[in-house]
């Protein structure tokens, strides 16, 4: 055994190493990892550090004979050895996921501590049974170093033992690593593994000064200890970002209860990529990381995005309209191997499907997005070889085939005439058409005639039959053999697979037939191609119908209309002519479903698919788009684009309008028309049948909101509205969830100037600073379910409004609150409303719910019991825009109300020296029924006088007052505007 002293260089060396070392240590500290990783973070970190130490006792070393400082320096250097192989063993390990391994830790821990203590008591190092010699020794190019040498104990040989036991388990580990599909981590952890061997086995076989001077152990230890690192560095996952806090997405921190959800990600065999709303990669998976061979967090390019060609767009409201828990297929590409693509080097070769979806907050907000990819070679392939054999031999291809084989026989036997013959009508051998024929060497047109008394009667279904010379006189009545002068006749079935008959070939000739059994053979073996033939044509026929046409109107289906589509766009350009397609959808046809059952739904759409196909022409397409749409196609003559549309629209609503017969049942399921002109006129210069259905759509919806039962034509400005409706829809989310609200609050004056009370109104502030008032936002509201929210945030402001007004001792005696019928179909709204109320602290008896009578007639019953509970916990019910709906006395005596509010529009139609009996009409109702009567939208002194004079006593309008903030209503009161009476809610 053998030490050396330090010369300067071999200094520098260590704590150069010492350095580096640290410098490890802090990148280990600071890496990110997912939870369950700190483990190996913590053994690494342990391991780097001792490794370090054990390079600082080196560098302590001095260059002259202190044999006391050598001894010492062995010792702590051999003290350090238990904790780097312990820290070694953990760390393998963890990285190879080792189960069971605490039993195996514990005894090598105990076995290590031994070491330890036995190396702290004794004279000398571990490393050596007894001091022998203390030599200088020189080196190759003149210096001398110190040797410390002595002979290894049995404590050096325990400690090797332990370290090559270690080596060989690690191996095995590999083993296992690389079994799992981590190659290069198995790859990494081998090299460290034996680098401590082989280095130390090497310097016990030289025995060389330079080794010793070089302490080329240390440096293996060294070595060892920054692979490890590295395994862990790339493994571990990136850095702390320094980037902008969005990019940091603390929504996707996972709890530790929750790892299991992490690991079920990052296994997924489809590569998963979290992006967040600048375009950035946050968060990858292993799949994604292996497949294009890096960690896209990585990317400062937006190369993912490029990609996809996502970079321009705004990603929220891209996806905006996406309904939760469903994805949007981005793209379809074929990646090759070793090619760049936007920046980004696929691992491997195949056909790729792009998806994504958006991450929402509990609120509804979009704050990432995920993309994730698939291989789909197979299944790309499988489409392929589908539309493949679809097209394969279509009608030209396949005649072909056979006008060559019948020309072929014809030739070959110098006969008159050849031809293939099959059923004439589907089940019956009576008639047959011949599919091709030849006569006198050319293929002329197809015949069909009856088989009765001709030979071709002998041979369908049976067996070849030959007629060697005067075929003539044995089948008087066959009209072609007579006309042609036949003298000989040869003719065979034609059979599939199971031996049915599927048509017959036949050979005729002028003279009579030699060789018989020769050509007996050939047209059998002709004939049985043939078969194969119409056999793969039929199986091409069915998986063309399976891939282009629906199931069940066997109308095509959509695969079919894309293709369609593509090819009149393009017959369209290039013609320079315009074409029109109609998307239909079924008005009904979810009631129909849901009451009468989905197999009357079927009969439905089976008769639409029918009628459409009945009563349009040959050359317009129709096809079935799934569900309850259809689409229509056809061409225009020039200049004529839109009025021809327009007729044909016309006449598909009239179609749609005729009622069904379904059984015993007639059902008229009507339908509404998008209706898109092609290819010029529309905002997109060179459209894509994507774009064509995208832009039918959009009409569509526009004839669904107008009222169904119609058709609506494309137009730019529709493009227009949709992007206006997703931006309203956007900010009304963010105003929900900031505060973008407001509540405004219009007086109710009776006739005396005394304020009743007032009506709050709901305003969007935009970030302008402009007021928007609910016209411009409720229907999207509606449509898009946020009424129910904004309901609620509604009486939540108004019931806190309350509160402060009764604080400040100002507060009317009743607050009217506009009810969206939305809101009060729901079957808890009252609850609802009581919760809200009662959390609030405030009196119900000052607040009245204005109902329209389309929110108070869905289902009356319903409507009578929510009104009665209402009422009960003290609430006022008010009728509102009363006189615009059906306003029939037959419901208004049966629901319970307290008020009906005369609309605005009635207000309008207001004129001295007119009579009114409408208005005067309703206002009696409301007294007679003893109901509260107010008229709302008084603008003038006139229309106060006249509706005064009819007997109604409570107004509200500009006259008195415009819809204002809670402070500036107390303003208004104050100034004397309003005079507000006694206060008897709280009495």
């Amino acid at each position: 055994m053998a030490e050396t002293s330090s010369l300067p260089i071999t200094v520098l060396l260590s704590i150069g190493s010492i350095g580096v070392s640290l410098y490890v240590t802090l990148q280990l500290l600071s890496l990110q990892s997912p939870p369950g990783k700190w483990r190996e973070r913590l053994a690494c970190v342990a391991l780097v550090m001792l490794v370090a130490g054990h390079q600082l006792c080196y560098a302590f070393t001095l260059p002259k004979a202190e044999l006391e400082l050598h001894n010492t320096i062995m010792k702590c250097q051999t003290a350090l050895l238990p904790g780097i192989l312990l820290s070694l063993f953990l760390l393998v390990a963890y990285i190879s996921r080792q189960r069971r391994m605490t039993p195996w830790a514990l005894g090598l821990g105990a076995a290590c501590l031994g070491l330890f203590l036995l190396n702290m008591q004794g004279s000398f190092s571990l490393r050596v049974g007894s001091q022998l010699l203390y030599e200088p020794a020189p080196l190759p190019w003149g210096e001398t170093v110190y040797l410390l040498r002595g002979t290894p104990g049995l404590g050096a040989l325990l400690t090797l033992g332990i370290a090559l036991s270690l080596a060989i388990w690690g191996g095995l580990r590999c083993r296992r690593i690389a079994l799992e599909g981590r190659i290069r981590t198995a790859q990494h952890l081998s090299v460290a593994l034996a680098i401590p061997p082989i280095v130390i086995l090497g310097q016990w076989l030289a025995d060389s000064a330079t080794l010793y001077w070089l302490d080329v152990s240390g440096l293996a230890w060294f070595l060892t200890a920054m692979t490890m690192a590295q395994i862990i560095l790339r493994e571990g996952g990136p850095p702390h970002p320094s980037g902008s806090a969005k990019a940091q997405l603390p929504c996707l921190g996972l709890l530790p209860e929750q790892q299991q959800w992490e690991m079920v990600v990052d296994q997924s065999p489809s590569c998963i990529q979290v992006v967040n709303l600048d375009g950035k990669v946050v968060k990858t998976n292993l799949a994604s990381r292996r497949f294009w061979q890096r960690d896209l967090c990585d990317d400062q390019q937006g190369c993912l995005l490029d990609l996809l060609d996502l970079n321009d767009l705004d990603l929220e409201i891209y996806f905006a309209d996406l309904p939760q828990g469903e994805h949007r297929d981005i793209a379809t590409l074929e990646l090759k191997r070793g090619e760049v693509y936007a920046g980004l080097t696929p691992e491997q070769s195949a056909w790729v499907r792009f998806r994504a979806y958006p991450l929402r907050t509990a609120a509804g907000g979009t704050f990432a997005l995920v993309i994730y990819h698939q291989d789909v070679t197979s299944e790309f392939n499988a489409v392929l070889a589908v539309e493949g054999i679809a097209r394969g031999l279509s009608g030209e291809c396949g005649l072909q085939f056979f006008d060559n084989l019948v020309l072929a026989l014809a030739n070959l036997f110098d006969a008159k005439m050849a031809f293939i013959g099959l059923q004439a009508e589907k089940g019956s051998w009576s008639r047959i058409t011949t599919y091709s024929l030849c006569s006198e060497g050319r293929i002329i047109d197809n015949l069909s005639y009856d088989l009765a008394d001709t030979p071709c009667a002998n041979v369908v279904g049976r067996h070849t039959c030959v007629y060697e010379n005067d075929v003539q006189r044995l089948f008087p009545h066959d009209l072609i053999l007579q006309d042609l002068g036949i003298e000989s006749y040869i003719g065979t079935p034609i059979q599939d697979r199971q031996n049915q008959p599927i048509g017959i070939m036949v050979v005729m000739d002028t003279k009579p037939l030699i060789q018989v059994r020769q050509v007996q053979e050939i047209l059998e073996i002709f004939a049985a191609r043939a078969g194969a033939e119409l056999q793969r044509q039929d199986a091409e026929l069915k998986m063309r119908q399976m891939a282009y046409q629906d199931y069940l109107t066997r109308l095509p289906n959509r695969a079919l209309l894309h293709e369609h589509l593509r090819d009149n766009l393009e017959q369209c350009r290039l013609k320079g002519v315009g074409a029109a397609m109609y998307l239909l959808d079924l008005d009904h046809f979810k009631t129909i479903n849901d009451t009468l059952g989905h197999d009357v739904g079927d009969e439905v759409i089976r008769g639409v698919g029918r009628r459409l196909r009945e009563h349009l022409d040959e050359s317009i397409f129709v096809a079935r788009m799934g569900g309850d749409e259809f689409v229509v196609v056809h061409c225009c003559e020039p200049d004529q684009e839109e009025a021809q549309a327009q007729a044909m629209a016309d006449r598909l609503i009239a179609l749609m309008t005729k009622p069904l017969q379904v059984g015993h049942r007639l059902l008229n399921a009507g339908c509404s028309i998008g209706v898109v002109l092609y290819p010029e006129g529309l905002p997109t210069p060179r459209p894509t049948e994507l774009d064509l259905l995208r832009f039918a759509d959009i009409a569509l919806y526009q004839a669904k909101s107008n009222g169904r039962h119609q058709y609506v034509m494309f137009r730019a400005e529709l493009q227009e509205k949709v992007n206006a409706r997703i931006q309203i829809e956007r900010g009304l989310r963010d105003a929900l969830e900031g505060n973008g609200l407001e509540l405004h609050f219009q007086p109710q004056v009776r006739s005396n100037g005394e304020l009743v009370g007032v009506e709050a109104l709901l305003r969007w502030k935009r970030k302008d600073g402009r007021l928007i008032s609910p016209d411009s936002f409720i229907s999207v509201a509606e449509e898009t379910g946020l009424i129910l929210r904004l309901g609620n945030w509604v009486f939540s402001a108004v019931f806190a409004q309350a509160v402060l007004w009764q604080r400040q001792g100002c507060c009317p005696n009743r607050i009217s609150i506009n009810v969206s019928a939305w809101q009060f179909a729901q079957r808890d709204f009252v609850e609802q409303l009581l919760t809200l109320q009662a959390n609030a602290g405030v009196d119900s008896h000052r607040f009245v719910l204005e109902l329209t009578e389309t929110a108070l007639l869905q289902d009356l019953p319903e409507t009578i019991s929510k009104l009665q509970q209402i009422r009960g916990a003290g609430f006022q019910v008010s009728l509102d825009d009363f006189g615009t709906g059906y306003s029939s006395l037959a419901y208004l005596k049966d629901l319970p109300l307290d008020e009906l509010k005369i609309d605005k529009s009635f207000i309008n139609e207001l004129a001295q020296g007119h009579s009114h009996p409408l208005l005067e009409s309703m206002i009696a109702i409301g007294q007679h029924m003893h109901l509260g009567v107010i008229a709302e939208g008084i603008e003038t002194e006139q229309q106060r006088t006249l509706l005064e004079q009819m007997g109604c006593q409570i107004f509200q309008g500009f006259l008195y007052g415009r819809p204002m903030p809670a402070d500036q209503l107390r303003q208004w009161l104050a100034d004397g505007s309003g005079r507000m009476p006694p206060d008897d809610g709280d009495s």
